[in-house]
């Protein structure tokens, strides 16, 4: 297998720290772009485009409207941010998160637009097994404490041939000078705390565990920040941020 990133195994526990949780004094700001949520909605400015062309180049679908629907699962959804870009696409959506907070400002959030998306205050062991097309699980891995049993049942919600989306950070030097000590401590992007270096994880340890649990790997990409605008961009450097999609392989019998 192609070597994508250096890394050690790690053990882990199905529950997971929502990211949001830090910000519960902030729960309000969810849709305010220029806020808190800032970052996240910059990388959504990403990760739905992707989405929808990888979507469209492995499931063969029309690249017009290629969600349109597609049953999809958000794991870990917080405010809704993701989910609301993936219904106005025509997607069927489901988002779970373990935060009641942030699921009622998701809830808030789909009256205003009326997508009729599910949101439910679940975890992910809650949700019936095979039953979408597409699986999304966005900036979450890095804070599961046992990554093999968390994935194994994310994954076990596609069903045959379907999609996941995996977006997370790489355990490298630079992810541990820019995404924890510079966003945390020098520019005050993430509340202190927020992230656990040592569960970062690497491309070479999630393809693994993709592989494992009968996936195969169909593109990643890197994401990168410019120094001086600030914004975001796809790149081939996975020092960082990095997304992921892979395919469920067909089970013969």
């Amino acid at each position: 297998m192609k070597k994508l990133g250096q890394g050690t195994n790690r053990s882990s526990d199905l529950q997971y720290v929502d990211t949001a949780d830090f910000f519960v004094d902030r729960k309000l700001n969810w849709w305010d772009r220029s806020g808190p949520m800032k970052k996240l909605h910059q990388l959504n400015s990403l990760r739905l485009p992707y989405i929808k062309e990888e979507t469209s180049r492995w499931l063969g679908v029309p690249c017009e409207n290629p969600l349109r629907a597609l049953s999809v699962l958000d794991v870990g959804c917080g405010g809704g941010i993701l989910s609301d870009g993936l219904g106005e696409a025509g997607a069927v959506v489901t988002g779970i998160d373990t935060s009641s907070d942030n699921i009622a400002s998701a809830k808030v959030r789909d009256r205003e637009r009326g997508f009729g998306i599910n949101y439910i205050h679940a975890d992910i062991g809650q949700i019936k097994n095979g039953c979408f097309d597409v699986v999304v699980c966005m900036e979450v891995v890095e804070h599961v404490d046992d990554l093999s049993s968390f994935l194994a049942s994310c994954l076990s919600k596609v069903n045959q041939n379907g999609l996941v989306f995996l977006a997370t950070i790489n355990r490298t030097l630079w992810s541990l000078l820019a995404h924890k000590f510079a966003a945390e401590y020098i520019l005050g992007w993430l509340p202190k705390g927020t992230h656990d270096w040592r569960k970062f994880v690497t491309p070479d340890e999630l393809v693994s565990l993709l592989q494992q649990n009968g996936f195969e790997l169909c593109d990643v990409q890197g994401v990168s920040a410019n120094p001086v605008t600030g914004s975001l961009s796809l790149s081939n450097q996975v020092s960082g941020n990095y997304m992921l999609v892979a395919k469920k392989q067909r089970t013969r019998g």
